[in-house]
């Protein structure tokens, strides 16, 4: 899934391996990844705490709509499809599965890793 995606969203918090490892498979393919994290970046692995990091509280993920949608065209993925208020649905859904709070709360293609 993640070789044929055109972006990665990488949900870094608590550093669980998995994530740490398709995160390091998107880099070695050269996705565009959009790291995001919930829990302290303190935490994080030497290795991946330089990453640009977007921070967001449980529950949250859906105020990060429009900064992630800038971060995807700033690496010069395409977004199309946006709705009315300029965010594009691929991107909520993405981030809702990141956090099943707001999954809930919100009821809410890009691959997530982690997410």
């Amino acid at each position: 899934m993640i070789r044929k995606s055109i972006a990665v969203f990488v949900d870094l918090s608590e550093a669980k391996p998995n994530v740490l490892y398709e995160a390091g498979y998107a880099h070695a393919l050269n996705k565009p990844c959009i790291h995001i994290c919930s829990t302290s970046t303190d935490k994080l692995p030497f290795d991946v705490s330089h990453w640009k990091t977007t921070l967001y509280h449980p529950g949250q993920t859906h105020k990060l709509a429009k900064e992630l949608a800038q971060r995807l065209k700033s690496a010069g993925v395409p977004i199309v499809g946006t709705s009315p208020d300029g965010i594009d649905q691929a991107i909520r859904n993405a981030v809702a599965r990141a956090d099943p709070a707001a999954d809930e709360a919100q009821g809410h293609g890009v691959h997530d890793a982690g997410l």
